[in-house]
């Protein structure tokens, strides 16, 4: 008789194990569904623009959080960088750009942010004049400041700057030389 009891209690208690488990996986599940609802995003491909901005912000928020991340969290932080960048391989292909000039493609970059040009100025250090002068395709893109502009719109720099396969390197007029008559050194000073 004394054996009887104690299967039972072993079955009760691996019974109150799995139901443990259960409702762990359920919480978790839970805790998911949860963080959807406070963020108010449904999972899916990001077909507009305003839909990538509120990705964007919700993974910004994940991503603060550092080494505070729940395992749900986790989760949608690692959907929402996948379905991000399949948006923005879609959205900003750049073999369609090839055959932009650089300032065109500054121009659509900034236009996809609707960023003003103050705010681009104050954002990368560069001068106000030499700003406007590279938007209006009248100073071509330095190597320096192709780097400072691919690192804040985090594109390569390659497509800010001219390279051998566009039109320029023909004429001899380098990205890193001004159009300007007058002889300046070969490369401009980081600070521009």
């Amino acid at each position: 008789m004394s054996e009887q009891p104690k299967r039972v209690q072993n079955t009760q208690s691996e019974f109150s194990d799995v139901l443990k488990q259960i409702q762990e996986s359920r919480q978790k599940n839970d805790s998911y569904i949860e963080l959807l609802k406070r963020y108010e995003i449904s999972p899916k491909i990001i077909e507009t623009q305003s839909e990538y901005e509120h990705f964007l912000t919700v993974t910004e928020s994940l991503l603060s959080k550092r080494n505070e991340r729940t395992e749900a969290e986790i989760a949608l932080f690692m959907l929402l960088v996948k379905l991000i960048r399949d948006y923005e391989e879609k959205t900003y292909s750049f073999q369609e750009w090839i055959n932009t000039k650089p300032h065109e493609f500054l121009q659509h970059l900034m236009e996809a942010r609707e960023l003003k040009q103050i705010e681009l100025v104050k954002a990368t250090g560069l001068n106000k004049g030499l700003v406007s002068a590279m938007l209006s395709g009248k100073r071509e893109i330095s190597k320096a400041q192709a780097k400072k502009l691919g690192e804040y719109f985090n594109v390569s720099p390659e497509n800010l700057a001219k390279q051998p396969h566009q039109p320029g390197f023909a004429t001899g007029k380098f990205p890193w030389r001004s159009h300007s008559t007058v002889s300046r050194p070969a490369q401009p000073s980081e600070s521009e």
